[in-house]
Formats: C-alpha cells, structure tokens, sequence
C-alpha cells in the first residue's frame, strides 16, 4: 500500500524541550486510508478543484461520503487540510526551484509517511495542481485578501474549571473562552464595515498551540525581506 500510517513521533535527546514540537500537517496524509485506494488521486483533482474555487466543500463530502465541510476536529477534517497544505505548497511558483520537490517529500517522510508514500504525493499533487495552478494561486491570493481585511477590534476572557459532575466527561480541566468583536472591512455598503462576534473555547493543548502559532508566523514575517523601491 502506498499509503501508511504515520509513525508516532517520539523523543530523542538528553534534555527535555520546554515545549514539545507540534505535529506536522503532513502526518495526517496517513487518513486517506479513509478513502477508497483506487480514488486517492482523484480525490486530490477534487481538492484542487475546491482551491481554485470551481466546487465547494460540501460537494467534496457528497461525493466521497466523508464529512470534509465540517470544522469539527475529525480524520475526515485533519485530511482535507493536509491535502490541501500540499497542493498549495505544489502550486507556488516557488516548487519550480531546484531541490522543492525534494524538500516536499523530505518533509512528507519526516511526519511519518514511508519514503514511496512522500513521493506518491508528490506526484499525486503535481498532477492535480498542473492544469489549474495559477488559478489555485490566484483564488488563494483573493481568500488570504479577504482575511486579512478584517481585525480583532476587542476582546473579553474568561477562565472555566467544572471540579465535579455528574454529567460531564472531563472535569478539573481549565478552559479558557474568549468572546471576539471581529471588524470586516468593506461592509454592504462602500466605506460600511460589519462586525462579527466570535466564540472560542481553547483547553491547555490548545491555548499551547495557538501560541506557538502565532509565535511561528511573528518569526516568518520577520524573515520576509523588507520592501524596496526599484
């Protein structure tokens, strides 16, 4: 099969980190075990046609029976993000560099996948991405546009611990909620612009991870090279 589950990462070193590393994207790659064999690649045409915005995420869980227009954390979920981290990584016209394929596939084996399996992928992508490349960059350019117009414009939290029930699973677990006022730009009306209330609820891991996250693209944005008049 060329397809297998990812290897549970474990650690190595004498020291232990003061956070422990995240997970790759790429490791979730092992739940297209959830689809037919003889359908992965056509699978992967689809995710394409979905990033180019010719089909919805609705009709990508019709046709393969697997609930991907969710936002639930589910197998079905963790795949179509994985799926589609790599087709967009393909479609960038940085993949035409020396070596990008090779460092794709470096980095699909490093999250566990079998060395067959990163280049299956690879090429399962290339071949999805190839006729509609440009218009999965542009579509995603337009979206990243979209979300960078709006702006958290204030925010409330509150901190939660249930020490006993009956009901619930899960005591003595903090939870942070936030309550988001988010600011679109560009409203119904030119110069009008909507708000939109958000609710978040993050346990420990999560809270982790979002940290983590942001802390990750603060240290991307200062590797990008400052703009300069030609």
């Amino acid at each position: 099969r060329v397809m297998e589950e990812a290897e549970a990462a474990a650690p190595s070193g004498d020291g232990a980190a003061a956070r422990p590393l995240r997970p790759s994207i790429y490791a979730n790659l092992r739940f297209l075990k959830l689809i037919a064999e003889a359908d992965h690649s056509a699978f992967f045409a689809a995710v394409a046609q979905l990033l180019r915005g010719a089909s919805s995420a609705a009709e990508l869980s019709a046709r393969f029976s697997l609930p991907f227009n969710t936002t639930a954390d589910t197998e079905a979920g963790e795949l179509f993000l994985a799926v589609k981290a790599v087709l967009c990584r393909v479609a960038a016209r940085s993949y035409a560099d020396p070596g990008a394929k090779e460092a794709l596939c470096s980095d699909i084996t490093a999250a566990g996948l079998s060395p067959p399996a990163a280049e299956w992928t690879c090429s399962a992508a290339e071949a999805a991405v190839a006729p509609c490349a440009s218009e999965i960059r542009c579509a995603q350019a337009h979206a990243a546009a979209a979300l960078s117009s709006s702006y958290l414009e204030d925010f409330d939290w509150q901190v939660h611990c249930v020490l006993s029930s009956n009901q619930l699973a899960r005591v003595r677990e903090p939870l942070l909620t936030l309550q988001l006022s988010v600011q679109d730009a560009g409203g119904a009306a030119a110069g009008e612009a909507q708000q939109r209330a958000r609710h978040v609820e993050l346990n420990l891991e999560q809270l982790d991870a979002v940290l983590s996250s942001l802390s990750d693209a603060s240290d991307a944005l200062r590797t990008l090279p400052s703009a300069t008049t030609p």
